[in-house]
């Protein structure tokens, strides 16, 4: 499965988030929450927990996930997801010769958290309010 290429993240995803949407639309109040998860390949004969320590950049790939919960906490699933992985170069440090304040928000990783707040905002426009 991981080797075809008419596969992709987001085609094995994509019943999960159908039938979140589903769920979601049977809720009077719905939480989204949204974060970032990094998946780290490097040591899988060991059970990894925490931060990486950056050494072994080119493995290392990045989730971040919008999901669906209830307002006492029952999960509803994912409604969308983005996966990457960093380019093997070093991550340039906050505030560093300007550099990173100077790319617009589309350049940087950060424009996850704005592109998932949109697709919270279209599932709230999808799903007919409930009363």
């Amino acid at each position: 499965m991981f080797e075809n290429e008419r596969l992709s993240f987001e085609d094995v995803l994509q019943p999960h988030i159908d039938a979140t949407r589903r769920r979601v639309a049977e809720q009077p109040v719905v939480i989204l929450a949204q974060d970032t998860t990094e998946l780290d390949f490097t040591r899988p004969q060991q059970q990894v927990v925490g931060p990486s320590d950056g050494r072994q950049q080119a493995t290392r790939a990045f989730l971040h996930p919008l999901c669906a919960f209830t307002p006492d906490g029952v999960p509803l699933g994912t409604v969308a997801a983005h996966v990457w992985i960093r380019p093997d170069e070093p991550p340039c440090r906050r505030g560093a010769s300007g550099t990173r304040k100077a790319l617009p928000i589309e350049q940087k990783e950060s424009q996850r958290w704005i592109d998932m707040l949109r697709r919270g905002q279209e599932l709230a426009c999808q799903v007919p309010a409930r009363n």
